[in-house]
């Protein structure tokens, strides 16, 4: 679904802030809110209001281009696009995050997705999904929503995790060269 759990927000901006990115990449942007969180807390909050004054890139993936709304306009791009497909042409990132998104791929798949992101990431990964089976189907007419596998903790070794209501969030840091 375009949105998600409440509960996995707080963490998420937390580790966006202390991150502190100046390229971010939002894979399964949705409605967009962690793009506005992310432009707030990266751009706005270090006195950056108006759009021309807009230092960090902030970049987004979104399957479902029918999700395409005004709220859109805090991405530099938004690449209308299957991550799987496009990951392997992107330009690194310090910050990679998927919220809520890891669930709608096949474990392989997954797996092949974070993959990609630890190769594109500079800084970080991001990684929010549903704790424990939150079944989905075709929402909005998008088959894309349907969530296709469960991730656990033993997915996740050496990340930093977060248990936020029924999310799971996880910060992959890597490290200075």
């Amino acid at each position: 679904m375009p949105s998600s759990q409440p509960e996995n927000i707080s963490t998420i901006v937390k580790w966006i802030d202390e991150v502190d990115p100046r390229s971010m990449l939002d894979v399964g942007v949705g409605f967009g809110k962690f793009g506005v969180l992310a432009r707030e807390y990266t751009d706005i909050r270090h006195g950056r209001y108006e759009q021309k004054e807009w230092q960090v890139v902030i970049d987004g993936i979104e399957v479902f281009s029918r999700y395409c709304n005004p709220v859109w306009q805090v991405y530099n791009r938004v690449y209308c696009q299957d991550a799987i497909e496009l990951l392997p042409h992107l330009k690194n990132y310090e910050l990679i995050l998927l919220g809520d998104v890891i669930e709608h791929f096949s474990r392989l798949e997954g797996r092949a997705v974070l993959d990609a992101c630890k190769r594109l990431a500079t800084k970080a990964i991001i990684v929010s999904t549903p704790l424990g089976p939150y079944p989905q189907g075709a929402l909005f007419g998008n088959t894309h929503e349907r969530h296709q596998s469960e991730w656990k903790v033993a997915d996740f070794p050496g990340w930093e995790l977060r248990f936020d209501g029924r999310c799971l969030s996880c910060l992959f840091r890597k490290k200075a060269p």
